[in-house]
């Protein structure tokens, strides 16, 4: 068999598109989700004839979830389903492989979207900051403070933090009645213990891979971080994780030294 025939094979079986590897990732809530997804028109173009054949499409995938490992499941096989009588088109499967792809990831974004709280929260400071509604932009601000505090051990905790001290001071600063809630200092400290905490981290991992791997990485600001760190011990006291990513790092220096 020639390579061209080869390659025919792979493109007209359904099980070596990127659609399939996708949807085969899919739990079955979440196969249920995205159904509702795909008719709600709010995500979609509604009840439009395009629509209803992606949708058609994205149902019959379905019956063969979650391993899609059936030998009838082909191109060719699906077209038929989707356009009976119609003689085969390659370049209409392509475009519903892409549309339905598209609106898959779309789906997984907005799946993604719902479990971040703080990010809702952010997002929604910042549109609620162009329309001048400060007191409902002060309370949003709260609670999104609030969710931050209680999860004070995530990597991204000071980055978020300076975000959301970087929207709050935005919508301060041409306002008289919110200057007080203006604070450079405070978006200025969350900054660089985010920067602290990043290197720390990216300084261990690299120390473990380097080891692992027999890599030489270069260690930018290191012996400053470190030096600055030591100084200044009452960083470690307010703020945890740094404490934790610096005592990991060190375990790993000592280690070499030894």
């Amino acid at each position: 068999m020639i390579f061209s025939e080869i390659l025919i094979i792979m493109l007209t079986n359904m099980k070596e598109t990127g659609l399939i590897s996708l949807l085969k990732t899919f739990s079955l809530r979440e196969m249920k989700e995205f159904d509702k997804f795909l008719r709600s028109p709010y995500f979609t173009e509604g009840k439009n004839i395009r629509h209803r054949i992606i949708y058609g499409y994205f149902k019959l995938l379905s019956d063969y979830h979650p391993d899609y490992s059936n030998n009838g499941l082909t191109k060719e096989h699906l077209y038929s389903e989707l356009y009976p009588g119609s003689k085969y088109n390659d370049g209409i499967m392509r475009k519903l492989n892409s549309d339905l792809t598209s609106l898959a990831e779309q789906f997984l974004l907005q799946e993604e979207f719902a479990s971040e709280k703080f990010e809702q929260k952010r997002y929604a400071l910042i549109s609620i900051s162009k329309r001048g509604l400060d007191k409902h932009f002060n309370k949003i601000a709260y609670e999104a403070d609030c969710i931050l505090e209680n999860d004070k051990l995530r990597p991204e905790y000071y980055e978020n933090k300076e975000n959301l001290v970087s929207i709050i001071n935005n919508n301060a600063y041409f306002k008289t009645d919110m200057l007080k809630m203006y604070d450079l200092q405070k978006e200025a400290d969350y900054f660089f213990f985010y920067f602290l905490c990043r290197a720390l981290e990216l300084y261990r991992n690299m120390k473990n891979h380097g080891t692992i791997f027999n890599i030489d990485y270069k260690y930018p600001f290191i012996e400053h971080v470190l030096n600055y760190l030591q100084e200044n011990d009452s960083v470690f006291k307010n703020n945890p994780l740094i404490a934790m990513h610096y005592n990991e790092l060190m375990i790993n220096l000592k280690r070499e030294e030894v």
